[in-house]
């Protein structure tokens, strides 16, 4: 019985502590989808840079993608980038769209010279 209120207790079926950094990434690509339907043209490309820790995930969900068309980078990329998916610590003077507290990150804009 014991053992069974602590499974109950603990379990957890939203992540595991070995994929908690990827458990925001869903929800990023959907947020980004929306920002890029609201701001751009139907058929817009964007280019998504995103940090190496991030980027299996990122790169299954932006895949996956029905509603924007967004290429993904592993930055430092050789291209501009559109928007950024990085760890809150590394956010510095981005423009942060939204964060995502359970994944420690933040889907921002890269701080363009004015």
């Amino acid at each position: 019985v014991l053992m069974a209120v602590h499974f109950a207790m603990s379990a957890n079926v939203s992540y595991t502590w070995d994929w908690k950094r990827d458990a925001g990434t869903r929800a990023m690509v959907d947020d980004l989808a929306a920002v890029i339907n609201a701001e751009r043209p139907p058929g817009s490309r964007v280019v998504l840079g995103v940090e190496p820790g991030y980027s299996a995930a990122a790169a299954f969900y932006t895949q996956k993608c029905r509603t924007a068309t967004i290429e993904m980078d592993t930055i430092p990329s050789p291209r501009a980038v559109d928007f950024l998916y990085v760890d809150e610590r590394n956010a510095g003077t981005l423009n942060v769209i939204k964060r995502y507290p359970l994944a420690s990150s933040v889907l921002a804009r890269p701080d363009r010279p004015r």
